[in-house]
């Protein structure tokens, strides 16, 4: 009886296993109307486990309540694929990979949740031309380059940000057709003080930086950076550099708290 009750339990278990696995996604589209007032999705394929959505738009009142300084028309999710990696389901917790086109910019990342309140996001991969990222801003600053981003773990717990690691590198950094070189930003989180700490450092740069930038979960900042020119930079680099901050021997000190 109880190998019956065993064999049943299995087959019941094997039974619902399948029909979420070959489920197919479009039936996401009943538990998404809670959210119908916040976004638009343009269209759902694919499976629940493995599934594609494509133009995926907020509406006003999801812009209101996230307070981006981004162009309203511009917050559009081109396409959006995730696959679920059930080895997670070991831990009792979901593991989602997903890949999203925001704007053109590729971004890959892991979605990790489980039973508790503290949620994660992964291994956030993406590339972004630096003046791709100030139009989204409504920014017109004559900066080039590129922006590598890769967060290893951004943690959230009962809403709030917990913990937050990564970096963020520049790439071939062009200021006003100055060449910059590369600069590092290590971004760590003080969950003491809300606080994310960015510590920046330059690698095979025209302008060696040194400096640190604190920004709280409120929106303030403070960010202390010095500049110094390298031995080869052209006089247009230590010209331009002239204008920031004040003079301390061959460097400029760049110092300035403010609310984003």
């Amino acid at each position: 009886m109880k190998k019956f009750s065993l064999y049943s339990l299995s087959f019941i278990v094997a039974i619902i296993g399948f029909s979420i696995w070959s489920a197919p996604a479009f039936l996401l589209k009943t538990p998404l109307k809670s959210v119908a007032n916040l976004i638009t999705i343009e269209q759902l394929s694919g499976r629940i486990v493995d599934g594609q959505a494509q133009g995926i738009t907020p509406k006003s009142l999801l812009i209101k309540q996230i307070k981006l300084p981004i162009d309203a028309n511009k917050l559009r999710l081109d396409s959006l694929s995730w696959v679920f990696d059930f080895s997670a389901l070991l831990s009792l917790k979901a593991k989602v990979n997903i890949n999203a086109i925001f704007n053109g910019i590729s971004i890959n990342a892991q979605l990790l949740a489980g039973l508790s309140d503290t949620h994660s996001i992964n291994n956030l991969q993406a590339k972004i031309a630096i003046a791709q990222l100030l139009a989204l801003l409504n920014q017109h600053y004559a900066i080039k380059g590129h922006a590598l981003v890769d967060i290893k773990i951004l943690e959230y717990q009962a809403g709030q940000i917990s913990n937050l690691l990564g970096e963020i590198k520049l790439k071939n950094l062009n200021l006003f057709e100055q060449k910059i070189g590369n600069i590092l930003a290590d971004i760590s989180f003080d969950n003491k003080t809300r606080t994310a700490i960015i510590k920046l450092s330059s690698s095979t740069s025209s302008v060696e930086v040194d400096g640190i930038v604190r920004l709280k979960t409120n929106g303030q900042y403070q960010a202390s950076i010095k500049l110094t020119p390298a031995k080869n930079s052209s006089q247009d680099i230590k010209d331009m550099l002239s204008l920031v901050g004040y003079q301390s021997g061959n460097s400029r000190i760049f110092k300035q708290n403010g609310q984003l």
